[in-house]
């Protein structure tokens, strides 16, 4: 008898491996060139079998863009709990929201932005409640570095937005990975970036 355990195991292998084949073919094509044949045939499933999991080729895209912003999110976790100063979690936050996007897109032809162009209005919504979830961990960093004296942040929820905004110059939502630059290159200015951001914070 297959326990219930292994059923769950095995269908959440199923659905990585639709995605992990949806996110190639997606930075290989773009949306519109994406299939639900095709996704299927990479990733030896039925095209049925792709449906079960998601009903649609948008909302498979989506899920390949929340996916990435739900590993951020994680990244940044592993941060806050790491060793080190708030200063120094911070800045590196900061820097990763930058070169995690980067890495993540280093395969894409174009920007998000215009490569699922098309479904503008969903994806801006879908931005809007990134932002939303991503300030929620800059808000603990922010409110444990008050704590101890090390910033001045009367806001802490308005201060992370203007983090996050600060920084979104950086990413690789409208501009292709060709177009920002070498990796070396684009972590230089994150880091400068993040190091003024968080200078500025800081209690005299």
């Amino acid at each position: 008898m297959v326990s219930r355990h292994h059923t769950h195991e095995t269908s959440c292998q199923t659905k990585e491996a639709i995605l992990n084949s949806a996110a190639d073919l997606f930075a290989e094509v773009g949306y519109q060139g994406m299939t639900i044949d095709e996704v299927a045939r990479r990733a030896d499933v039925g095209k049925g079998t792709v449906y079960l999991y998601f009903e649609s080729k948008k909302e498979l895209a989506f899920s390949i863009v929340d996916r990435m912003n739900d590993n951020l999110r994680e990244q940044h976790r592993q941060i806050l709990k790491s060793k080190g100063n708030p200063e120094e979690r911070l800045q590196k936050m900061l820097i990763s929201r930058v070169m995690f996007r980067f890495d993540a897109v280093k395969g894409f032809k174009e920007g998000v932005d215009y490569m699922l162009g098309c479904l503008r209005p969903a994806l801006m919504q879908r931005k809007k409640s990134y932002v939303d979830q991503e300030a929620v961990n800059f808000v603990e960093i922010l409110v444990e570095g008050r704590t101890l004296g090390a910033f001045q942040c009367d806001n802490p929820l308005e201060t992370a937005h203007a983090l996050i905004t600060a920084t979104a110059a950086l990413l690789p939502y409208s501009l292709s990975p060709a177009e920002l630059g070498s990796r070396q290159a684009l972590e230089h200015r994150a880091t400068v970036l993040s190091s003024l951001l968080v200078k500025g914070l800081k209690t005299q």
